[in-house]
């Protein structure tokens, strides 16, 4: 059997590095892994160098001395620029815990009607 003829039947779900995806949400919204996050990247030397390696490989936008500027070229550039830009604000949003602690039950001011109706 010859490799060009073979058939290859993809896998029926494709596999991902992370078992268990997170949206951004889902992230801020556990305080243990908002916490960890927060101590990785603000307190450990490998996050603040992990940190400072993205903020110093973010393309800076400027063309060089006779480098061509079409439109083009100039959509891929911002494109890259706004890529890392989003990428650290995503980091930055990870450390941050945007959960509550605990569910607030409305009333709807019923106590109040209740009060002025007694009067």
């Amino acid at each position: 059997m010859s490799w060009f003829n073979r058939k290859h039947k993809p896998d029926a779900t494709p596999k991902s590095v992370f078992p268990r995806g997170y949206s951004l949400t889902e992230f801020r919204s556990n305080k243990v892994l908002a916490e960890e996050a927060r101590k990785f990247f603000m307190e450990t030397q490998l996050g603040g160098h992990i940190m400072a390696v993205m903020h110093n490989s973010a393309p800076r936008g400027f063309p060089l001395r006779g480098q061509d500027v079409n439109p083009t070229s100039a959509a891929v550039e911002l494109g890259r620029m706004q890529g890392y830009a989003d990428a650290l604000i995503v980091i930055a949003a990870m450390c941050q815990y945007a959960g509550t602690e605990k569910e607030i039950e409305a009333d709807y001011g019923q106590d109040e009607i209740f009060e002025k109706e007694m009067v």
